[in-house]
């Protein structure tokens, strides 16, 4: 990479097992902050007091945002390839604020506070405080975003670990882009291929070298609950479909030391698939008929099962949905002046191809300090959308474009009730 920039003011600050020689044309900023956690936990010792990754957090956001180009990178063999972050060219600055699952806002004011004078110009703020109805004017994170945002950083916020259910964000600034977990290109798994020739795929990040390509005697066996049964099978594929959890399951088949298990399930778990140091297929009901018919019909019903494979061009379906009669919202907002000079505002919005956005009046004019003016805003779309929400946006922009107050417009068909599980 080039020489650091000579606007550059930050620094790498030496701590427990991290000199500031570690840092590079790479990684030109190292800083960590914890007075607000010392003086909330003074009893507790800071065992790695110093900007070092303990449990590799700050380690793969970092690399999400502005990893460089690795070759020959893989998981365990899986998704094998060229690896990169958003950004690879781009250089960073660790500022360190949490401790032991927590993060102090005291600490993580001062710490953006300094990345702001440090000049860099994005800030990426991979957390979040617990979900709650925070008003902006009291979260710590849309505070000190907007104190960036006024500075000309870009600002990109993680939007929580709750999802995938709705009324799980944890950030949510207007100022700031708020970035959430999204589908891939590919599927990570493997193949369980039944004697007859028949292949299912599954997810799986099995990382041991199991894939053969012989086939295994297939055998179905309820619940897998009898340790005592399933010790007799440890040279083959076990089956398991009952009603004790997919853990219980898992577990039973890894003490009995049988070769491989499919587990015939519904479960939407990831934990099931990614963490698993036994070779293990979770397949959905519906692949799940299919091998126990096999099984069934078959007098020696066999199969092979392969793991660590890729398959690229994979795509998220989007469920089926109908229009019907146009749905109308009105609401009345208000907008008020802080500064002293006249200021016309005109409007401007934006809004998903097929809602429809009326504001009235469309130019409001400020003549005095603290001034309140009211405008009316009517939103018109289809009752029924395919997608669960929709958003756009509302803008009140001055003549040359020093002022821009904007407002996020979001739509929904999904009844409040059920998100407040009502």
């Amino acid at each position: 990479m080039t020489q650091v920039p000579s606007r550059w003011k930050g620094k790498c600050e030496s701590g427990t097992q991290f000199n500031s020689s570690l840092c590079n044309k790479k990684l030109i900023g190292a800083r960590f902050y914890n007075k607000g956690f010392i003086a909330e936990n003074p009893d507790l010792e800071i065992l790695m007091n110093s900007a070092r990754d303990t449990n590799g957090h700050g380690t793969h956001t970092s690399s999400t945002a502005a990893g460089n180009f690795v070759k020959g990178a893989s998981y365990f063999g899986y998704a094998t390839g060229t690896a990169t972050g958003t950004a690879p060219r781009a250089r960073v600055a660790m500022y360190k604020v949490g401790w032991y699952g927590q993060a102090y806002a005291s600490d993580v004011v001062a710490a953006v506070d300094q990345a702001i004078q440090d000049g860099v110009d994005i800030l990426s703020l991979s957390l979040g405080y617990s979900l709650d109805d925070t008003f902006l004017d009291h979260d710590i994170i849309a505070i000190v975003t907007f104190a960036a945002m006024k500075k000309g950083i870009f600002v990109a916020a993680s939007a929580g670990n709750d999802g995938p259910n709705y009324s799980t964000l944890i950030n949510g600034a207007p100022w700031a882009t708020i970035v959430g977990a999204g589908t891939v290109d590919r599927k990570l798994g493997g193949i369980l291929t039944l004697g007859n020739g028949m292949k299912i795929t599954f997810t799986s990040l099995y990382p041991g070298n199991f894939s053969r390509n012989t086939q295994m005697p297939l055998v179905f066996n309820n619940g897998c609950q009898s340790l005592k049964e399933l010790k007799k099978l440890k040279s083959k594929i076990v089956v398991c479909k009952g009603d004790s959890s997919i853990d219980v399951q898992l577990e039973n088949a890894k003490s009995a030391k049988v070769s491989a298990a499919v587990f015939i399930t519904n479960t939407t778990s990831s934990d099931y698939y990614t963490r698993s140091l036994f070779p293990a297929a979770v397949i959905g009901d519906q692949d799940g008929k299919m091998i126990l018919n096999y099984i069934k019909q078959s007098s020696n019903p066999k199969a092979i099962l392969e793991f660590r494979k890729t398959v690229i061009g994979t795509r998220q379906h989007q469920s089926d949905g109908s229009n019907s009669d146009a749905k109308v919202v009105q609401e009345f907002k208000d907008t008020d002046k802080c500064g002293r000079e006249t200021v016309k505002l005109q409007c401007e919005s934006y809004s998903h191809g097929r809602f429809e956005i009326e504001v009235e009046p469309q130019r409001l004019v400020f003549k005095r300090k603290y001034e309140k003016l009211s405008y009316k805003l009517t939103l018109e779309g289809p009752k029924l959308l395919k997608e669960d929400v929709v958003h756009g946006s509302l803008s009140w922009v001055n003549d040359g474009g020093k002022y821009v107050v904007r407002s996020p417009i979001v739509a929904t068909n999904i009844v409040l009730d059920s998100l407040l599980g009502a």
